[in-house]
C-alpha cells in the first residue's frame, strides 16, 4: 500500500500505538523484515538494490549541522511481468520509429520506487539529471532501447532489470557527535527511503558494489575521508546505535512503515589546528599559573592580579572553540579540558587567599611557606595526571 507522505505531526491523540523502546530497536526492525515481511508469500516486496556513487563532499558545517554532497544513486529492481510494466503513449503514424521514444524515460515506467531523502535540506536545480536503463534479468544482458523492447520482448515472460539513476546536489542535514572532539571522526548519512511502505519496497545496498567514491570527493582541509559503510537490513555489523532500518508507524497517516537505508560517508576531523593553537597555548597558561609561586608570599596582591590575567586568558581560548562547535548539551573532551585548565589556575588564586589570610591571623611565616611549597608540588602533580590523561586520550583516539 502507497501512502502519500508520513506525517510528523503525530499526537497522542491520533489513535496510532507508539512502538516501545525495544520496537525502536535495528534488532527488532530486522526480525520484523524476515518474519512478518519477507514471509509474505503472496505478494512479497520488490528487493530494490542502491547503488552510490560520490564525486563531491563539500561544506562539512558542525554549526549549521549540514553538508554538501554531489552523487549518483542507481535504484535497480526486476520486473517479473514486464509487458504490463512499461508504459507507451501510442502515435497513429507510418513511421513505427515514432510510436516508441528513442531513449527510456520515468513515464514509460508503470511503477519505480520513488526514492525519498530523509534529511534533505535543499537541492541544487542546476545538477538534476535522471535516466533509465532496462536489460534482461541476466548476468550478461545487453541494455535494450524503447525499440529494441518492443521488438524483442514485448510479448515474452523475460523477466527485466530496471535500472533508475539520479544525479543530485544536495545539502543534507547531520547530527554531528561532537564528543571526542577535535579528534572525532564524522559518519555523514545520505538517509534513503521509499513512498511505497515496506510491504511493497526494500531498500537495501547492491551486494556487487554499494558505493563508488572518487578519490578526490572530499573537498576539505580540516578532514579525510574514510571507507563509507551502507547500513541496510542485511549489514552484518548493524548495531542499535544505527539510525532505524523502519520508520515508526505513528508517523504515518495510515499506520504503515517504510524501508530504509543509508549510506554513511565517514569523515575524521584532522586536530592539528586545535592541538597547536589552543591546547598547546592552554598547556602553556596552566603551566605559567605555577610560576605564580615564586612570586614573594606577602605580596598577595601581585600573585592575584596575575592568576586573573591568565583566567582571562584562558577563557578566550574557551570563545574560540565556542563559535567552532553548535550549542550542544554535553562537553567535548577540548571543552573538558579547557574548563579544567580554568578551574585549575582559579583553584591556585584561592589557594594563594586561603594562606595569605592564616598568614595574617599571625600563623608562623616559616609554616606558610612549608605550605606554600607543598601547594606548589600538589597542583604540579595534578596538572602532570591531567595532561597525561589529555595526551592519552587525543593518542587512542588518533
Amino acid at each position: 500500500m502507497q501512502d502519500a507522505m508520513e506525517d510528523n505531526s503525530y499526537s497522542p491523540d491520533s489513535g496510532n500505538k507508539v512502538v516501545s523502546e525495544d520496537e525502536a530497536k535495528n534488532t527488532h526492525m530486522v526480525k520484523f523484515i524476515k518474519e512478518k515481511v519477507l514471509t509474505n508469500l503472496d505478494k512479497p516486496p520488490k528487493d530494490v538494490k542502491l547503488l552510490f556513487h560520490v564525486t563531491r563532499v563539500t561544506a562539512i558545517n558542525t554549526i549549521l549541522c549540514s553538508f554538501t554532497v554531489i552523487f549518483t544513486v542507481t535504484a535497480t529492481w526486476i520486473e517479473e511481468d514486464p509487458q504490463h510494466k512499461f508504459v507507451f503513449n501510442e502515435v497513429k503514424d507510418k513511421d513505427k520509429d515514432k510510436t516508441v521514444p528513442k531513449v527510456w524515460e520515468i513515464s514509460n515506467l508503470a511503477w519505480y520506487p520513488q526514492l525519498r531523502f530523509l534529511n534533505l535540506i535543499e537541492e541544487d536545480d542546476f545538477i538534476r539529471n535522471e535516466w533509465i536503463s532496462v536489460k534482461p534479468a541476466n548476468p550478461n544482458g545487453p541494455k535494450l532501447s524503447p525499440a529494441e523492447w518492443r521488438e524483442k520482448y514485448k510479448d515474452s515472460n523475460q523477466n527485466m532489470e530496471v535500472s533508475h539513476s539520479m544525479s543530485k546536489k544536495f545539502v543534507l542535514s547531520e547530527a554531528y557527535e561532537l564528543k571526542d572532539f577535535p579528534v572525532d571522526f564524522q559518519s555523514l548519512h545520505i538517509q534513503i527511503s521509499s513512498s511505497w511502505d515496506c510491504s511493497d519496497v526494500l531498500l537495501r545496498c547492491d551486494d556487487s558494489c554499494p558505493c563508488v567514491c572518487d578519490p578526490k570527493a572530499l573537498d576539505s582541509l580540516e578532514f579525510i575521508m574514510h571507507k563509507p559503510r551502507f547500513i541496510d537490513y542485511k549489514s552484518k555489523d548493524l548495531t542499535d546505535e544505527d539510525l532505524p532500518l523502519l520508520s515508526n508507524s505513528s508517523t504515518s497517516v495510515t499506520g504503515v512503515r517504510y524501508s530504509r537505508a543509508y549510506l554513511a560517508l565517514t569523515v575524521v576531523r584532522i586536530p592539528n589546528y586545535y592541538l597547536w593553537n589552543v591546547s598547546v597555548m592552554l598547556l602553556l597558561l596552566g603551566t605559567l599559573s605555577l610560576t605564580t609561586f615564586s612570586i614573594d608570599f606577602d605580596d598577595i596582591g601581585e600573585r592575584l592580579s596575575s592568576i586573573l590575567t591568565l583566567v582571562l586568558a584562558t577563557v578566550a581560548f574557551k570563545l574560540v572553540i565556542a563559535n567552532d562547535t553548535p550549542n550542544i548539551s554535553y562537553l567535548t573532551v577540548l571543552d573538558i579540558y579547557t574548563l579544567f585548565t580554568v578551574v585549575f589556575i582559579c583553584m591556585i588564586g584561592i589557594a594563594f587567599s586561603i594562606m595569605h589570610g592564616f598568614h595574617k591571623n599571625d600563623m608562623d611565616k616559616d609554616l606558610c611557606e612549608r605550605v606554600d611549597i607543598w601547594a606548589l608540588i600538589v597542583f604540579a602533580s595534578i596538572w602532570v595526571v591531567v595532561n597525561m590523561w589529555f595526551c592519552r586520550k587525543v593518542i587512542m583516539l588518533v
